[in-house]
């Protein structure tokens, strides 16, 4: 497999892209998703471009490398990105947009309690646990399947 150190590793994925052309024309093969960039295989090593390198979408070829390289952060990495995280809020941009995506969506009885709970800063203890789940337990199902 050759490692993105190679000198042969950016040759060879311009040379994918030029035979093959840009992943973008292609769907990812792992999910739905348009794909994004050209992966290569990691059983293969890497020398031809029509079998060794498939067309991935982002977040599957993050997952791809992760699981079969076995990426593991660095103390350092994981220490920059909670201290990025740390004090972010979303914009109300994206909130209205959250919300927009959320609109007409019928919530459960129990998310909206669990909403409720949240926002008054409980969280659920085990007690509660167990009266919820005796509650949708013995809720009953109308002749077409849905819950009363």
């Amino acid at each position: 497999m050759l490692r993105p150190d190679d000198p042969r590793y950016k040759h060879m994925h311009r040379m994918v892209r030029r035979l093959r052309g840009p992943a973008s024309e292609c769907q990812c093969v792992r999910c739905p998703r348009q794909a994004q960039v050209w992966a290569q295989v990691h059983t293969e090593d890497g020398t031809d471009p029509w079998a060794d390198y498939v067309p991935l979408c982002r977040s599957c070829h993050c997952i791809y490398d992760r699981v079969n390289v076995g990426y593991v952060q660095s103390p350092q990495h994981r220490a920059r990105n909670k201290a990025a995280k740390q004090g972010w809020r979303p914009s109300p941009e994206h909130l209205e947009k959250l919300h927009a995506s959320r609109r007409g969506v019928p919530m459960s009885q129990e998310h909206k309690d669990k909403i409720a709970a949240a926002r008054r800063g409980k969280r659920w203890n085990t007690e509660s646990r167990q009266k919820m789940r005796i509650k949708v337990m013995e809720r009953t199902r109308d002749s077409e399947g849905r819950f009363q």
